[in-house]
């Protein structure tokens, strides 16, 4: 599945978080290589390489989009498998959503940090 199909989605995404240009960002982003997205049937993960402090490679997602109403358990092993795989050092969310503090934490991420109006989480992949 392209991620065309979660165009409407991401669009939406960026009217509820106040980021009227994050389909075009994405769009860009793909295209010159600096995010890969992933899908499957109900599900859009796109990523970003990231690097910390202690120059360790990790993992954003910059955008999740998980269509289902159940099955988010599968959303978040697939992002860890994904990192595992890629031998990420962490995976990291910065994330406008209120209740990605109850959710992360269901899933080991914490609270590591604010930027702006997003706040950060992270976990560390083993």
């Amino acid at each position: 599945m392209q991620p065309e199909n979660f165009y409407p989605d991401i669009k939406a995404l960026g009217k509820r978080y106040d980021e009227p240009e994050l389909l075009a960002q994405v769009k860009q982003a793909i295209q010159s290589g600096d995010a890969v997205p992933v899908t499957t049937k109900e599900t859009l993960i796109i990523i970003k390489p990231i690097y910390d402090h202690q120059s360790r490679t990790g993992m954003l997602v910059w955008v999740g989009i998980h269509r289902a109403q159940k099955g988010v358990g599968k959303y978040f092993q697939l992002v860890l498998d994904m990192a595992k795989s890629a031998n990420m050092s962490f995976i990291r969310f910065e994330t406008k959503r209120k209740g990605f503090a109850k959710l992360g934490a269901r899933f080991g991420y914490e609270r590591i940090g604010q930027r702006n109006d997003y706040t950060i989480y992270q976990k560390e992949v083993y």
